[in-house]
């Protein structure tokens, strides 16, 4: 059974009068050209990319994760499951798990087909899904109950097979991933 129909028997996806809600968030349905023309009039700016990754991370960390968190009492890998059966019911590409390590609070997740990467391929000089970055980001804050961050280690848009992203606190990858850190997560590290 997919997702999509897990919710609709669980009642947790509801389309009525102009809303569509996913267990009890309002979400909208847009097309992804919108997200990749927007990352691309902020790629350049450290700043932005950085407040714009914080704000999707907090939109997931205080809808979503804290929600499912209450509804369904998830234990740690059916948090990981579940955030990305939704990013794969949401459209973006074909999310996988490649490591994952509860004790260490860390973790490697890859995308294959991400809409933001198709749209900005040869485009751009640096990794730029920093959407869904951010949502992952909450989500696996969530998952594993502590202040998590990712950085995009590799991207289709700039040739990669895959985009690859690795979880970790903002200090560890400051250091294990200083340039990457420094513009995907801005000057200042400031939190959601």
């Amino acid at each position: 059974m997919s997702i999509f129909e897990e919710l609709m028997l669980a009642r947790q996806i509801s389309f009525q009068d102009g809303r569509v809600e996913l267990t009890g968030q309002r979400v909208v349905i847009s097309p992804s050209a919108f997200f990749g023309a927007y990352t691309k009039s902020i790629c350049d700016s450290p700043e932005l990319v950085g407040a714009f990754y914080r704000a999707a991370k907090q939109a997931m960390t205080e809808g979503f994760g804290k929600d499912v968190g209450k509804a369904y009492g998830f234990s740690f890998s059916n948090y990981l499951d579940w955030f990305v059966k939704l990013a794969k019911l949401s459209g973006w590409g074909k999310i996988e798990w490649q490591e994952s390590d509860e004790k260490k609070h860390t973790g490697i997740i890859s995308a294959e087909g991400s809409p933001v990467a198709a749209y900005l391929k040869g485009k751009i000089a640096s990794p730029c899904d920093h959407v869904i970055r951010g949502l992952m980001a909450g989500g696996a804050s969530s998952a594993y109950k502590l202040d998590l961050d990712i950085v995009e280690t590799e991207c289709e848009a700039l040739g990669a097979a895959k985009c690859l992203f690795v979880i970790d606190t903002a200090e560890n990858l400051r250091k294990r991933h200083p340039d990457l850190a420094k513009l995907q997560l801005g000057e200042s590290g400031a939190k959601a």
